[in-house]
């Protein structure tokens, strides 16, 4: 099954992808600006580091050239050297006496302090050329003037550096020694005809290249204005390996900071007194790496996090999405008809509401089952009563209008209108296709019945019939006053021979339900009768007897509106009479009476 047809036709792993792709974004977002600071954070600490280290370093290598500078200055401007000059252009024996005073005061107080001082070199351009050396010697042949740099100096207090390799010097064997050194030249003010030339090893450069590592495989170089090696901390990693752009840079700029593809950082800076630079290159990684080790524990623990909110979030998904296929399930059962299957309530929640609703909707189901097969049961019987009552109709109508029309013969008319008002009213009652007729019809009905009763019984018998016009037109179920009003003659005219007087009103109440309430002046209903009806214990369908009764009419009512909305209530008046009240909704446009009492 594809990601795609998962994500539509499942629900829990809907929630769950949703989730896991939500925490899995969040985390991502947090760990990249955590990565991301935490890398600028560690470049500007390293570059800050660096600088101090490199400052230090440029403070012991400006008192270091600046002592030799000093050197220079002091013997460039003594009365010896002064001397040895002028005496080179009498006649070089001469020269001899000021040379060795010179190196006695002067060359060999310094170098013994300076032992990387491999050699110090007189020159006159008058031809006499000195040389003080006690590490090597010099190769006969060499002279300062072959220098590629002798014609570039210029007389003056400024001294020149010069690097390179050299093989001017010898050991003790004539054989030639190749060597890097650094040169300071100094071209005396006297004539411009005097040269003075130190030739230093670079071992302490390399010594602090060394000393300034900020890491095991941090890296330290010195280079000339030309980008040419001086010193470095490592013989074997040439500072060319790192590219033509990077030295570019580093020599057009006084100091600053490079990073080199990796993790490496460059910090240079100028030494004081040339234009030499000193290079520190450092791996980020070793300088930071409890750092480092941090962020991978951040993001081994994200990882970690990601599974556990994960295992959770499929956890608590599963959890709503059974109860969702419990309920499905339950619906399934219903679907094949099985009503009486409930979904289980589980929890608290939305779900477990749903659930319970759905048990309610399925309780409210049976009900209205239940009410359905009664109402066909009613119909049932009420179609045997009509086939039943179909069979003599004709008969009945006939012999209704033959006695009629004897009476019209004899001119006797209370027959005439007892047959009549009989007529119609078997006409209306047989009528069992409709069930549903205007309260107009219903108390039409009443009127024959009551004229009946009124021939019938005479002095005995009298109502009060009021019917509000706004309720005439309003549809009501068939034969439903009549039996009230039947009910009370039977009972107190003739079980009880008491002469009986009806009220029955009509109206739309407050509620704007129809409000129908039939009284008598007989002794009332039996206190349990109205007792059962109050506590709703006389309900629908408890007596289905084919008769026409109070219970049929409270029965038809319950079915046609609903229990809730029917009002069927018995009680006895104080001044003694039963009273009986019904109340069913109304139509919305039918409006509302105000004289509604009695």
């Amino acid at each position: 099954m594809s990601l795609s047809s998962v994500w539509r036709s499942s629900l829990k792993w809907k929630l769950v992808i949703t989730f896991i792709l939500i925490t899995v974004i969040n985390m991502a977002v947090i760990g990249f600006i955590v990565v991301r600071q935490v890398r600028e954070a560690i470049d500007r600490d390293a570059i800050r580091l660096s600088q101090l280290a490199i400052q230090q370093s440029n403070l012991n290598l400006g008192d270091y050239f600046l002592e030799y500078e000093q050197f220079l200055l002091n013997m460039t401007t003594t009365k010896d050297l002064e001397s040895w000059s002028s005496l080179t252009r009498a006649g070089s024996l001469q020269s001899i006496i000021p040379y060795k005073q010179l190196v006695e005061n002067y060359i060999r107080p310094f170098n013994s302090s300076h032992p990387d001082l491999v050699s110090v070199t007189l020159y006159s351009t008058s031809g006499d050329e000195l040389y003080y050396t006690e590490k090597w010697g010099v190769k006969p042949t060499y002279t300062i003037a072959q220098e590629p740099w002798f014609e570039s100096v210029s007389p003056g207090d400024s001294v020149t550096y010069f690097t390179g390799e050299n093989d001017k010097f010898v050991d003790s064997r004539l054989n030639m020694i190749s060597s890097r050194i650094i040169s300071m030249v100094k071209r005396t003010s006297l004539g411009g005809s005097t040269y003075v030339q130190l030739d230093i090893e670079p071992a302490l450069l390399n010594a602090i290249t060394e000393k300034i590592r900020l890491g095991e495989h941090a890296l330290g170089y010195i280079i000339d204005g030309e980008g040419q090696p001086i010193a470095q901390s490592n013989e074997g990693v040439p500072l060319t390996q790192f590219g033509a752009a990077f030295l570019t840079r580093a020599l057009g700029e006084s100091a600053g900071s490079i990073r080199l593809p990796g993790h490496e950082l460059a910090v240079f800076e100028t030494i004081p007194h040339t234009d030499w630079k000193l290079i520190l290159l450092i791996s980020t990684t070793e300088v930071a790496n409890n750092i480092y080790l941090i962020q991978q524990v951040f993001l081994l623990s994200t990882i970690a996090c990601i599974v556990l909110s994960s295992l959770i979030i499929f956890l608590v998904s599963s959890s709503m999405t059974r109860r969702l296929s419990e309920l499905m399930k339950s619906m399934s059962f219903v679907k094949q008809g099985q009503v009486h299957v409930r979904a289980q309530v589980k929890g608290i929640d939305e779900i477990s509401h749903v659930s319970r609703y759905y048990n309610l909707m399925l309780d409210s189901l049976d009900n209205h089952i239940l009410r359905l097969a009664e109402a066909e049961v009613a119909e049932q019987r009420a179609n045997l009563l009509s086939l039943q009552s179909q069979i003599d109709a004709h008969f009945l109508y006939n012999t209704l209008e033959i006695i009629n029309s004897m009476a019209t013969r004899i001119n006797h008319r209370e027959i005439e209108l007892m047959t009549v008002a009989l007529s119609r009213m078997f006409r209306y009652t047989a009528d069992f296709g409709t069930a549903e007729v205007r309260i107009r019809d219903e108390v039409r009905h009443l009127e024959h019945y009551l004229k009946i009763i009124l021939i019938r019984f005479r002095e005995q018998f009298s109502y009060d019939l009021r019917a509000d016009e706004s309720c005439l037109d309003i549809p009501c179920p068939k034969v439903l006053i009549q039996p009230l009003a039947e009910n009370a003659v039977k009972h107190v005219l003739e079980k009880q021979a008491h002469k009986l007087h009806l009220t029955i009103r009509i109206c739309l109440d407050d509620r704007h339900r129809v409000r129908i309430v039939v009284a008598d002046n007989g002794p009332g209903f039996p206190r349990e009768l109205a007792d059962a009806v109050a506590a709703g214990r006389m309900e629908a369908g408890a007596n289905p007897a084919p008769r026409i009764g109070l219970l049929n009419i409270q029965s038809r009512l319950q079915l046609r509106y609903g229990a809730s909305n029917v009002v069927f209530a018995l009680s006895n008046r104080p001044s003694g009479g039963a009273v009986v009240e019904l109340g069913f909704p109304a139509p919305i446009e039918a409006s509302v009476d105000e004289n509604t009492g009695f």
